[in-house]
């Protein structure tokens, strides 16, 4: 399918979006990426079809396992936070997806107290849909924020839906993103477009899916070199020396790095392209801490 650049945005009629509790509408910024940005009350029930297309969305792209249950969706999303985004027609699906989210709509449980037939229709030609999302929630680090969920049904979009994320959460104030991910998710593909991210962690043992997922912390580039990111203008990290290529499963490998940055000695940084997604390789790149001697 034909990648969407960010200089052909208007021609597909596309539009960012922002689906958040209406709690929290005056503090949304207005615009992001010098585009204005669509306010969807989440509230509002003329919204909640959009809603149930991206919760069902968002279980196609990762799967039964890790799909978002509506709770979920309204507790840890809508109400401290919010699901930015690219909004399009549907028209603009590849066939196979958009039959997958079909049948995801189909089979959901509608939310208690909802005419589930509505909700539950296959998507039509016209509608204006989630084509790519980017959640993110206040953390309790000062002037942080904690993205925990990203999909783009049609490529290029994904990384859009992020750069207008952190557009708006830095003209909010903050400076600074934490991720947890997968090691063999595509998605770091995009996540490293926006600079090195510092693995703060090669393990979450409570995670659904332990084995194989760490958590990082990006900092927030500017508007300007968001702005550029996004056209495709500016490599925001390039590293002087050259990253170790591992493969996703390589626990023991991981486990090494874990202990040398819990000791204190090394740092450790994912760096694009991120994933090999070929190979099934990270680019992890290791940085020595300076020690100092005593005179």
């Amino acid at each position: 399918m034909t990648r969407i650049t960010f200089d052909k945005f208007n021609e597909n009629n596309l539009r960012l979006f922002i689906l958040s509790s209406a709690r929290n509408e005056s503090y949304w910024p207005k615009t992001a990426l010098a585009q204005t940005v669509t306010w969807l009350n989440s509230d509002d029930p003329l919204n909640r079809r959009f809603a149930y297309i991206l919760n069902a969305a968002n279980g196609a792209v990762y799967g039964s396992n890790m799909g978002m249950p509506f709770w979920v969706m309204v507790d840890c999303g809508l109400m401290p936070g919010g699901y930015f985004g690219v909004m399009g027609p549907a028209k603009l699906l590849p066939p196979k997806l958009r039959a997958l989210i079909d049948d995801n709509l189909a089979i959901m449980q509608p939310p208690s107290g909802t005419q589930g037939e509505s909700l539950q229709a296959p998507l039509t030609d016209d509608e204006i849909i989630p084509l790519a999302e980017s959640c993110a929630i206040p953390a309790t680090e000062d002037k942080t924020v904690i993205a925990y969920s990203l999909y783009s049904l049609v490529p290029g979009l994904g990384v859009i839906a992020k750069a207008a994320m952190l557009s708006a959460y830095r003209k909010m104030g903050l400076k600074y993103q934490i991720g947890i991910g997968q090691f063999d998710n595509p998605s770091f593909r995009i996540h490293t477009r926006f600079g090195a991210l510092e693995i703060l962690n090669f393990s979450v043992p409570l995670h659904s899916l332990a084995h194989k997922t760490l958590y990082y912390r990006l900092t927030i580039p500017s508007e300007k070199d968001l702005q550029k990111i996004v056209r495709g203008e500016t490599e925001i990290f390039r590293a002087r020396n050259t990253p170790e290529q591992i493969p996703c499963d390589h626990h023991v490998r991981r486990e090494t790095f874990n202990a040398r940055r819990a000791a204190g000695t090394h740092q450790y940084y994912l760096v694009a392209p991120g994933l090999d997604t070929k190979a099934q390789n990270n680019f992890i790149l290791e940085v020595a801490n300076k020690t100092r001697t005593k005179k």
